[in-house]
């Protein structure tokens, strides 16, 4: 990768982690949503915005530069990012 190429990944990365922040509570907060179906459901529509933002924005980066790597890093960041809050839930639930 380029030095230009790594710079447009780190913007869909840091932007997909602030639209994460802004639609999903704080990771040590969901092991409350857990006990709540209705908490449970909202953190997951949730990761349904951040997703769809994440993508969103990571397809524009790319389109306006020219670049593959930024939908790529995005569909990559949101994947794992939804992945460690799907994680949490899951393990919090079994534990409960």
């Amino acid at each position: 990768m380029t030095p230009d190429e790594i710079g447009i990944a780190t913007l869909a990365v840091t932007t997909g982690i602030t639209a994460l922040s802004t639609f999903l509570p704080k990771l040590p907060d969901v092991h409350c949503t857990a006990k709540d179906p209705r908490l449970t459901q909202a953190v997951r529509l949730g990761e349904l915005a951040s997703v769809v933002v994440i993508v969103g924005i990571g397809a524009a980066i790319g389109a306006m530069s020219g670049l593959r790597a930024a939908p790529v890093v995005a569909v990559v960041a949101a994947l794992a990012l939804v992945g460690l809050y799907e994680y949490a839930l899951v393990n919090t639930a079994g534990a409960s």
